[in-house]
């Protein structure tokens, strides 16, 4: 399996902060906020190279977008970017399976209560 590194912009990231309660096994109340988007492949003839190295190349594979709900989806509402999503491809023909480019995300996500 492919692993992918997930670049967020964190101030579109904020359009897609969802908050819900469940009951844990202790029977606690607990009040969380998640982060839900989507991660969609982008087309071979599409995909930008960031970074090349002789060993590696750093690919932009994937698209972070917005979650849309199925009215929004009739609608063919146009989807809200929110990040990229990075794979490293190894050079090496042994290595069969590409593994996690890392890429910081550019200022700090943080959720209040």
């Amino acid at each position: 399996m492919n692993n992918i590194q997930v670049s967020i912009n964190a101030l579109e990231a904020s359009k897609c902060v969802e908050s819900r309660a469940y009951t844990n096994a202790q029977g606690e109340e607990i009040n969380i906020q998640e982060l839900k988007f989507d991660l969609i492949p982008v087309r071979e003839e599409n995909q930008k190279t960031i970074y090349t190295h002789e060993k590696f190349t750093l690919v932009k594979t994937h698209a972070a977008v917005v979650k849309q709900s199925a009215e929004q989806r009739q609608a063919k509402e146009q989807r809200v970017f929110i990040g990229d999503g990075i794979s490293q491809i190894w050079k090496n023909d042994n290595i069969k399976n590409p593994s996690t480019a890392v890429k910081a995300s550019e200022s700090p996500f943080t959720f209040s209560s």
